[in-house]
């Protein structure tokens, strides 16, 4: 799916760069506020793919059907991984002979904020538990202290003794 985002909004999943309003060096670039991804508050700059910027810069919600039109082809991609670092893609268009391959420079991870871009359009790569940073949490290793322990001892103990009790009456 094609996602349409605007500034200040936070991405809600894993997606590819297609298209964005912002020029810089003959590049269509966005930048990214990775704070609640990270933790810290770097600022980072994300190309969109050549294959897929809208010729007019125009309002982009008006020109929402147009922009489909051109989007008809073929995204291949990595399976989800836990490395948050790489992403490798090719982008095939139906009406244009020229592959194009995506790398961590077209990528934008779920949790990151849209900053200094009016809007961009991005394609939904990675959702849910696939997406880069739910694969980089653990949720498996709790840490417990003595006395959490001790309350989970006695609660299970506790429980025990009452249906114990509760069959022999």
């Amino acid at each position: 799916d094609v996602i349409y985002l605007e500034k200040g909004e936070i991405v809600p999943a894993d997606i590819g760069l297609l298209d964005t309003n912002d020029i810089m060096d003959k590049e269509m670039v966005c930048y990214i506020d990775l704070s609640l991804v990270q933790g810290f508050t770097p600022v980072i700059r994300k190309k969109a793919s050549f294959l897929t910027q809208f010729l007019q810069r125009s309002p982009a919600k008006q020109k929402w059907m147009e922009y489909r039109k051109i989007l008809s082809g073929k995204l291949e991609y990595d399976p989800p991984n836990k490395n948050p670092n790489i992403f490798n893609g090719n982008l095939k268009l139906r009406k244009d002979p020229k592959m194009e391959n995506l790398t961590i420079d077209n990528f934008i991870p779920r949790g990151a904020v849209i900053m200094h871009t009016g809007w961009i359009y991005g394609l939904v790569v990675y959702t849910g538990k696939d997406t880069k940073i739910y694969n980089n949490t653990d949720y498996g290793n709790l840490k417990l202290s003595f006395i959490e322990y001790m309350i989970q001892y006695y609660m299970i103990l506790m429980t025990a003794v009452v249906v114990a009790l509760s069959i022999v009456t």
